[in-house]
């Protein structure tokens, strides 16, 4: 279900998304989920290891047979290094990786990373970071996406979890647009309820940062910036 919010959760606040790029595999299920909600048109998915891939056949009940989607393509390579020279520029890019201190996915933590994201969103464009980890360095990442992106909000993952968005135009949403759109795209409704929202009042209850909120953390002078040259959380 945490999966699917991870699909779900941009699609419901992005007015017209046609194109997304997911960062890291997993189990599919987030891919999946995206590529079945009847939204998108184009679906790109960046996996270092060649395994993942390979597996996802194994896994297919839970990620609707991902390689097998229309508009769902499945490319092996570092997904940062996918971002530095991508075939065309996206509405969301979901970054779906393990924890911000491990080596290898640390790096898509960075503000280099998010830079680098930054410049390839469309106008509208919604960037997706999962963070799970201790609040100090939860509070280094939400000041981290604040030096990148104007616009953010947070919601409720799992325990010691959340779904920053980050955008560079305001997150213009309410319950009764969620609502308009869940009833527009029943697919996306489908997914939605598998994921634990079912309507606006769902979502909203999930909100577990504002932007005034992230805001105030960015402001503290003794958070760093989470850094190439000075990654500390990883650290």
């Amino acid at each position: 279900s945490v999966q699917r919010l991870q699909a779900v959760l941009p699609l419901l606040l992005h007015p017209k998304a046609e194109q997304a790029l997911v960062v890291g595999l997993g189990f599919g299920t987030t891919t999946g989920s995206m590529a079945t909600c009847g939204m998108l048109k184009k679906i790109d998915t960046v996996e270092l290891i060649p395994g993942l891939i390979e597996a996802m056949p194994l896994f297919s009940a839970y990620n609707n047979d991902v390689a097998e989607l229309p508009g769902s393509e499945l490319h092996l390579g570092d997904g940062r290094h996918y971002l530095a020279a991508p075939p065309h520029n996206y509405d969301i890019i979901a970054t779906n990786l393990t924890d911000a201190d491990l080596p290898g996915s640390a790096s898509c933590y960075t503000r280099e990373y998010m830079l680098l994201a930054q410049r390839h969103l469309n106008p509208q464009g919604l960037f997706l970071l999962h963070y799970f980890g201790n609040n100090q360095n939860r509070d280094i990442i939400l000041k981290t996406v604040a030096s990148v992106f104007p616009h953010h909000e947070a919601f409720r993952a799992y325990k010691h979890s959340f779904y920053l968005v980050a955008s560079k135009e305001p997150l213009n949403w309410n319950a009764k647009l969620v609502d308009q759109r869940l009833k527009r795209y029943p697919a996306l409704a489908r997914q939605a309820r598998k994921a634990g929202v079912p309507n606006g009042k769902a979502l909203r209850a999930l909100r577990r940062f504002s932007e005034k909120e992230i805001k105030a953390i960015a402001a503290r002078p003794e958070l760093p910036l989470n850094t190439d040259d000075l990654p500390v959380v990883e650290y």
